[in-house]
């Protein structure tokens, strides 16, 4: 089992946290952000079931992991604050307008991330994607786009 890291904790500290349980993470691979209700997934409603591994995103990097999801971390921190009257725009560019959105809605303390070396990320992130659909009838709830290989359209 991947473990999880939470979201909500100074940058640094996250880091440390990402670097001690995933030595992988300088590589690229797949990523996914969580939401939790305590220790434990929250299930989450979808069109055609209940996702009850909490997922709301699913991600993906050529670059290192560390990177993109210390990015992940910096936009929902950024964004997380009931009082804010407008976005922050940094960090992880697609996500921010997104999170801003449901802030008042989702405790950061809920928050996790896992991450996934895999030499293939593009093909991982869009099969994970596919298989969600497949599955719930609709993306991750923060996602905003399928992924960009094109899925085995025998799947549906």
């Amino acid at each position: 089992m991947q473990p999880y890291i939470p979201i909500d904790q100074d940058k640094i500290e996250f880091k440390k946290e990402v670097k001690l349980k995933y030595p992988d993470c300088y590589e690229k691979g797949v990523y996914e952000l969580y939401y939790f209700d305590g220790s434990n997934p929250r299930t989450i409603s979808r069109l055609f079931g209940a996702d009850d591994k909490g997922i709301l995103y699913i991600g993906c990097t050529k670059k290192a992991l560390l990177k993109r999801v210390s990015d992940l971390q910096k936009t929902i921190m950024e964004n997380s604050k009931s009082e804010q009257k407008r976005p922050v725009v940094k960090g992880y560019k697609t996500l921010n307008k997104k999170f801003f959105r449901i802030r008042k809605k989702i405790d950061v303390n809920n928050l996790y991330v896992s991450l996934f070396q895999y030499d293939r990320p593009k093909y991982e992130e869009s099969r994970r994607l596919e298989n969600y659909v497949i599955q719930f009838g609709e993306l991750p709830p923060l996602n905003g786009q399928y992924g960009s290989e094109d899925p085995d359209w025998t799947m549906f």
